[in-house]
C-alpha cells in the first residue's frame, strides 16, 4: 500500500515483558531508548496526544518496554514495517535471545486497519522463533 494513502492503518511495534524484567536494563542492552516502559506494580497509565498522562486504578501485572518503528516508517506499509524489525531483530539477536532465555516475552505486535499482505519467509518466521519472538496480530476492520 503506497505511503501517502490517507486511509491506510497499520503498525509494527515490538514490545518486551516480563515478571521480572528491568526496562533500563533493556535499554542498555538493545542500545535504544524505547518509546515506553512501565515496571510491575505501577499504576497503567496513558500519554494522551497533548503530552499529559492520565492514570488509571489498575495497575501492571508485568514490567515492559515499548518500542515503534522509526518516525520515518510510521505512513509506511506493514511489509516495510516488517522488513525494519527483522533487520533491527538480525542485529540483536543473541541479546534478544538472552532476554527470552531469562524469561521475558519478546512479541511484535502487529495492527492492521486496512487492507494488507504480508509474506514471511521461513528462514524470516525461523529467525524470530530463535529469539524467541512472536506475533500477535490485531485485524480492526474498516467500515
Amino acid at each position: 500500500m503506497p505511503d501517502d494513502d490517507d486511509t491506510h492503518c497499520c503498525s509494527a511495534t515490538l514490545i518486551i515483558l516480563g515478571d521480572h524484567l528491568d526496562p533500563e536494563e533493556v535499554t542498555a542492552r538493545l542500545g535504544l531508548r524505547p518509546d515506553r516502559i512501565w515496571r510491575k506494580g505501577e499504576h497503567k497509565s496513558f500519554k494522551r496526544p497533548d503530552g499529559s498522562t492520565l492514570t488509571f486504578d489498575s495497575v501492571n501485572e508485568y514490567s515492559g518496554w515499548k518500542l515503534f518503528v522509526s518516525e520515518s516508517l510510521h505512513r509506511a506499509s506493514l511489509p516495510d514495517q516488517l522488513q525494519y524489525w527483522l533487520k533491527f531483530i538480525d542485529a540483536r539477536e543473541a541479546t534478544l535471545r538472552s532476554l527470552h532465555d531469562n524469561g521475558a516475552e519478546i512479541v511484535l505486535d502487529l495492527f492492521i486497519a486496512t487492507s494488507e499482505v504480508a509474506d514471511l519467509s521461513p528462514g524470516e518466521l525461523a529467525k524470530l522463533s530463535r529469539c524467541g519472538v512472536g506475533l500477535e496480530w490485531t485485524f480492526s476492520p474498516g467500515d
